[in-house]
């Protein structure tokens, strides 16, 4: 699956009209999942968490959906 694909298919589960609504809603999903994969990382390192890969993939997959999503936007 070519990344034009994923992004085809990933649009299919948003709910925002083209422009900067999916500019905006891209960029600050980017961000809260990119933290959201780093705390797992953080609390794994420095706080005796058990690490879960299945969860740092679900964290990458939601950050490659805003990825998608903020691209979809780029016609705004």
């Amino acid at each position: 699956m070519t990344l034009n694909e994923y992004q085809a298919l990933a649009q299919r589960t948003s709910n925002l009209d083209a422009g900067m609504a999916k500019v905006h809603n891209g960029a600050m999903g980017l961000c809260g999942e990119a933290g959201e994969l780093i705390d797992c990382l953080k609390k794994c390192t420095y706080q005796g968490h058990v690490f879960d890969p299945n969860r740092l993939i679900d964290e990458a997959g939601d950050t490659l959906w805003y990825l998608a999503e903020l691209g979809a936007g780029r016609n705004a």
